[in-house]
């Protein structure tokens, strides 16, 4: 790991993040503020990061994905951003140096707020559609809303226990777990787990205890659709036709207890069971 971390100390905005991840299925969120300028944004916060390459990193209008997004005023994505000929590459050291591979970003005026660009980047090839963007526009205003409420200042005559509700304390825990899985120093890693073992509480589940028992045609309509291939394309592959590529998915969603097919491509990876 290397450079610095922005990562938000207001817990409001760090569950909104985590909320957004989560519902996304995408692996990291950033949020970036918009220049009184009006004509670039600067990365103020991440959450997913592995490394500090985005931190701090501003963006100019029409340059990149973000600066395309604030010039056209709409949501605009990548799903290989290395070979993406639609944006300039102005920033690949950071993106690339995140490992990022597939990135959208949420302008303004989708937002919700004149003043706040949102990221969302996945280190594996994803396609994303329309319907996808309407899908997390809640969760995104949700996220802006908490970054553009006013902080106050903590109140120190209340304890960590008081302040924190049992969601805000999980979610601390889930976020310790997975900086001592990625952190590179075997001493700092278990110290942290150390720190990490005092403070209580199951550690996160690195997966479903019973794997969900997915058949085969549905392992194989979600590998087909991990390539971005349309439902029909998928059943013109599979010799099936478009309502059953459909109820195979939801199925297999319904099993791998996720809302969207985004999601099940992440988690089926995940498990192993498609590349």
């Amino acid at each position: 790991m290397s450079g610095k971390f922005h990562v938000p100390t207001d817990m409001s905005v760090l569950a909104a993040m985590d909320a957004l991840r989560t519902r996304s299925g995408m692996e990291m969120v950033f949020v970036a503020n918009v220049l009184p300028s009006c004509d670039a944004v600067q990365v103020t916060s991440t959450h997913g990061a592995r490394t500090g390459t985005m931190s701090d990193l501003v963006v100019h209008r029409g340059a990149g994905l973000g600066g395309k997004a604030l010039l056209l005023n709409r949501p605009v994505a990548v799903s290989s951003y290395k070979s993406a000929s639609g944006i300039t590459h102005d920033y690949d050291a950071q993106v690339l140096g995140e490992g990022l591979e597939t990135l959208a970003a949420f302008p303004p005026v989708l937002s919700g707020s004149p003043d706040v660009l949102i990221y969302l980047g996945n280190r594996r090839r994803i396609n994303l559609g329309e319907r996808w963007y309407e899908h997390l526009r809640p969760w995104v205003q949700q996220l802006v809303h908490a970054v553009s409420a006013p902080v106050r200042p903590p109140d120190r005559s209340t304890s960590l226990e008081s302040t924190l509700s049992d969601s805000e304390i999980a979610f601390l825990l889930r976020e310790l777990d997975e900086i001592v899985d990625e952190m590179d120093s075997e001493a700092l890693r278990t110290r942290l787990a150390q720190v990490r073992a005092r403070l209580g509480g199951p550690r996160a589940a690195r997966g479903p205890a019973n794997p969900p028992n997915l058949t085969r045609r549905e392992i194989d309509v979600l590998r087909e659709a991990a390539r971005g291939l349309t439902n029909r394309a998928v059943g013109a592959n599979l010799n099936l036709v478009e309502n059953s590529v459909k109820a195979y998915l939801r199925t297999a969603m319904r099993k791998l207890n996720v809302t969207n097919r985004v999601q099940a491509i992440i988690a089926a990876r995940a498990l192993g069971l498609i590349d």
